[in-house]
């Protein structure tokens, strides 16, 4: 009664009552049966359910009495016990090697990953050090250019500007002005006097350019000139009257 796509179950089943059927008589259709399911079991290719059929009948044609028949399908049973027997080892074997595969990749794969680790690390301790470096390098380039700096600023003296210039009295220009020039502001005008542009100006004086536009417009402020030439051209005037 099982179905077609039921024939590995169907096939164990004539075989289990086939055997039964010899055992209990029923010779021709228990043999008939086994016969049935050898015919069927060898066009599955299924070794463990075709050891089991050549199995039943050999054993039903030893109980028939028919002994050639009971050795041949007994040295059928032993050959596919045999191929079964070959497939789990080339099974066991297969498995091993798979393992041992694994194993070597796993391997493989840890020494990349310490290669990798190694690398990275050289690189990282390469940069850190081109970055200290750097830092070390930009921070001494800024103290060798502050001591610089710092040493013009000592050996400035103004009081040359003051001494190039000797149409203007600074301290009777700026004693009759309704607001003095601080001493900054002055060594500006001296500077104007000369002919130095802002930029020139706040390197000579080591300032910024916007410092040097705040001072002009103090001055201008102080002195009422409305340019540079006006403020140079009224300083020499009150310097001149004054004098």
């Amino acid at each position: 009664m099982l179905k077609s796509d039921k024939s590995h179950e169907k096939i164990a089943a004539l075989a289990y009552l086939g055997i039964l059927k010899i055992k209990k008589g029923e010779k021709a259709t228990g043999l008939q049966d086994l016969l049935q399911a050898n015919a069927m079991v060898e066009l599955t290719g299924r070794l463990e359910l075709q050891k089991q059929v050549t199995k039943e009948l050999a054993s039903a044609y030893e109980l028939l009495g028919q002994t050639d028949q009971a050795v041949h399908y007994w040295k059928i049973y032993d050959h596919v016990k045999d191929s079964i027997n070959s497939e789990q080892r080339m099974w066991a074997f297969e498995e091993m090697q798979a393992k041992y595969e694994l194993i070597e990749k796993e391997k493989l794969i840890n020494k990349q990953k310490a290669a990798l680790y190694a690398q990275t690390k050289s690189k990282f301790t390469i940069i850190s050090a081109l970055v200290m470096l750097f830092l070390l390098t930009v921070f001494l380039g800024y103290r060798i250019y502050f001591l610089k700096v710092k040493s013009h600023q000592e050996d400035f003296k103004p009081e040359f500007i003051h001494q190039s210039i000797d149409l203007l009295d600074f301290k009777l220009v700026n004693s009759h002005l309704p607001t003095p020039l601080t001493s900054r502001e002055w060594d500006v005008v001296q500077l104007v006097e000369l002919g130095k542009s802002n930029c020139e100006i706040a390197a000579t004086l080591f300032v910024s350019e916007n410092t040097v536009k705040t001072h002009l417009k103090n001055i201008f402020i102080k002195v009422e000139a409305q340019s540079r030439t006006d403020l140079i051209h009224k300083l020499r005037a009150m310097s001149l009257i004054l004098h």
